[in-house]
């Protein structure tokens, strides 16, 4: 299992653990693939998170928090992690 870390201490390249919630949610089509984003922000900073080849993902919503595992990459001044595995955390009482 890979280490559980924060978005500002997560090294490039090397497989992680990290929670935050969903700040904002983006489809693009990136050539011919289609590509699903999120950004998922803590206390340290922000990650955005993409799936290649999806529209969206059930359960996935503006404050859920998630966490995911993955290789975070830099991409400029982003971090991004392509493909995570990710868990979806329970709805607090005020979501539903």
């Amino acid at each position: 299992m890979a280490d559980s870390v924060t978005i500002a201490n997560a090294p490039f390249g090397t497989v992680v653990r990290i929670s935050g919630d969903v700040a904002s949610m983006m489809l693009r089509p990136k050539s011919a693939v289609q590509a699903f984003e999120v950004e998922i922000a803590d206390d340290t900073g922000r990650l955005t998170l993409v799936w290649l080849g999806r529209y969206s993902i059930h359960g996935i919503a503006p404050g859920r928090r998630l966490t995911v595992e993955g290789r975070v990459v830099k991409h400029g001044d982003l971090r991004l992690m392509y493909n995570p595995r990710y868990e979806l955390h329970p709805r607090s009482a005020d979501e539903h």
